[in-house]
């Protein structure tokens, strides 16, 4: 062996030596990590397939043990590990823990977490928004649309619970209100959550809804138009196939007042009868009669808009009308006028060819009094104050033959217990409107609305 050993060192190298170099253990300095750029201002380096990050003299403030690094806002960091996700501050700090399977923001506020298809939110800071883990979550007008246990409701921004979620579905009407399901039958909400019309209808009846003022609803059905209250009571039913004014408001039992391009006019609650918008001014009067105001001019229409009296008169005081400085009242339902005669500061009425009706030796004229009593009899005052009859009667049933029926109790107005306060009553009425007296200190008249004439003398 050692003639060829010899001869193959001589050709080869020394084998022995080379055999020692190929046991001897070789040391090479560990490899550096990987600068991959910067995140959050810190340098994102990559050691064996995982990422970590240093500060700018190269101390380790996040180990390589992550997936995935990357920068979510200006506060926060996105880290992935072992498939999940989680957050960190620039700090270093764990906000989240790698638990998720997505992390994303929502609505430019908050962060989304998701965990095995279910969802809540944090802030800015990293604190909780939501109370609960829900099934779904959707940016839904000011509000967040969340989904638990199959249900859908609402939350806002601050994870406040605005609608419970007791709803199978909800969507969007039109920028003011919101279309609900519950138990197949549909409702209305409006936009921040107020429930309009509950569930009650197997498919709903309005192909579209505006609102007028914060009073009414404007609604539509098969081409016809009507209206419902801001509680989504109707007040007409869909049967105007226009409906074109600017404002609403409240008139009476059988009109609402609408407006358009300044001017007024009256719509029937119930039945499709319009009076159209041509007056300056309408006015509840009495009866079957309106007042109305055009041109500067007053005067006065039936409830179907037909012209009683035309606007003719130069001023309404609440009682009569004026014209030509004399003062005309309506007091009968034959919607004849009485014309206020004044002889010598003394009141009385003739009709409209100036015939006397009732002479002029009347003080006062009072169309509301009050019944009053005191020591146990009754009397009559005036909306002046004045005492039309003293408290002598023993019956009340005396003075409604006269004046009408109405119950003595005491009453709620505090002007009424003022007024009469001096006069120690024991009790006071409720005020009875739209009467006519005229009176003085021993004569007392009441024009009753059929025109009837009952005349009083005080002893």
């Amino acid at each position: 062996m050692g003639i060829f050993k010899d001869i193959w060192d001589f050709f080869f190298g020394d084998s022995d030596e080379k055999n020692d170099k190929r046991n001897r253990t070789v040391y090479r300095p560990p490899r550096a990590p990987k600068s991959y750029g910067y995140c959050c201002g810190y340098e994102k380096i990559c050691k064996d397939g995982k990422f970590g990050l240093n500060d700018k003299n190269g101390n380790s403030v996040l180990p390589c043990d992550f997936s995935e690094i990357k920068e979510f806002d200006n506060k926060f960091i996105l880290i992935k590990k072992d498939n999940k996700f989680g957050l960190i501050d620039i700090d270093g700090n764990e906000i989240v823990p790698c638990h998720f399977d997505k992390i994303k923001k929502f609505d430019n506020k908050f962060t989304l977490l998701e965990k095995n298809n279910k969802f809540r939110l944090i802030d800015k800071n990293g604190d909780n928004i939501t109370r609960h883990i829900y099934d779904e979550l959707e940016e839904f007008n000011d509000y967040i649309k969340v989904k638990k246990d199959g249900k859908f409701g609402f939350i806002d921004k601050n994870g406040n619970e605005i609608i419970s979620c007791i709803y199978d579905k909800i969507k969007k009407f039109n920028e003011d209100f919101i279309l609900t399901r519950k138990d197949n039958k549909y409702g209305l909400l409006d936009k921040d959550g107020n429930e309009i019309i509950s569930c009650i209808y197997a498919s709903f009846p309005y192909s579209d809804i505006q609102k007028i003022n914060n009073e009414f609803l404007l609604v539509e059905r098969k081409n016809k138009y009507g209206l419902l209250d801001k509680d989504g009571n109707e007040i007409i039913s869909c049967i105007y196939a226009s409906f074109s004014y600017s404002d609403i408001q409240k008139f009476n039992n059988e009109f609402l007042l609408v407006e358009r391009e300044n001017k007024y006019g009256l719509i029937d609650r119930k039945y499709p009868r319009v009076i159209d918008c041509v007056y300056d001014e309408i006015r509840n009067f009495k009866d079957s009669l309106i007042l109305v105001k055009q041109n500067n001019k007053f005067g006065f229409i039936d409830k179907n808009g037909n012209e009683v009296y035309q606007c003719i008169f130069d001023e309404f005081n609440g009682i009569s009308v004026k014209k030509d400085s004399k003062f005309y009242m309506l007091i009968t339902t034959d919607c004849k006028f009485y014309v206020v005669d004044r002889k010598d500061d003394k009141l009385g009425f003739s009709d409209n060819n100036g015939i006397e009706i009732i002479p002029c030796i009347y003080d006062k004229l009072s169309t509301r009094i009050v019944y009053v009593k005191k020591n146990d009899k009754f009397g009559v005052v005036s909306e002046f104050g004045d005492e039309i009859l003293p408290c002598r009667y023993n019956e009340i049933n005396n003075l409604t033959k006269i004046f009408g029926n109405i119950k003595i109790e005491k009453s709620n107005e505090e002007d009424d217990e003022n007024k009469f306060k001096s006069s120690k009553y024991d009790k006071i009425g409720d005020w009875i409107d739209d009467i006519y007296v005229l009176y003085n200190s021993d004569k007392v008249l009441h024009i009753g609305i059929d025109g009837t004439i009952i005349d009083i003398t005080v002893s």
